[in-house]
């Protein structure tokens, strides 16, 4: 989920900053750290505690026509069906990942067979090993030098 600043989350929310932060001090609302240590809130927590987005985190100028709102989605909706789609996507490519990584490993099985049959049959046709002379170790080798 998308991580907003304090005042992009309160515009988002559609309430002051200073109840934005009396909220998060009442612990109504949690907040974190990004990695630069600016303080930011999920926008999950936001829909969590606050329902539907009403603004988009912009300046005050970007006022939406009441005529259009009915067909605008809330900025949290919006980021949702995003991630949904964006994840619908991962999983259709890790189906068709999947089924190529089973075609291949049929290919290669029957690659391994076909081997398999041609060792077997080069095998058959060796000559059968000569018989070595058994070694009867040290002792032996006394025996025969006498």
């Amino acid at each position: 989920m998308a991580k907003l600043n304090i005042t992009a989350a309160a515009k988002a929310v559609g309430i002051a900053r200073g109840t934005f932060y009396r909220h998060i001090k009442d612990g109504k609302v949690k907040m974190e750290e990004n990695h630069q240590g600016e303080r930011v809130i999920d926008t999950s927590e936001l829909l969590r505690v606050y329902g539907a987005l009403k603004g988009n985190g912009t300046s005050q100028g970007d006022v939406q026509n009441p005529e259009n709102e009915q067909y605008e989605t809330p900025v949290g909706v919006q980021m949702l069906q995003q991630e949904n789609e964006h994840l619908k996507q991962q999983v259709t490519e890790l189906v068709q990942d999947k089924q190529e990584r089973k075609q291949r490993e049929k290919t290669l099985q029957a690659e391994n067979t076909r081997l398999v049959s041609i060792i077997e049959k080069q095998t058959l046709l060796l000559p059968a090993p000569a018989e070595q002379p058994k070694k009867q170790g040290i002792f032996g080798w006394f025996s025969r030098r006498n």
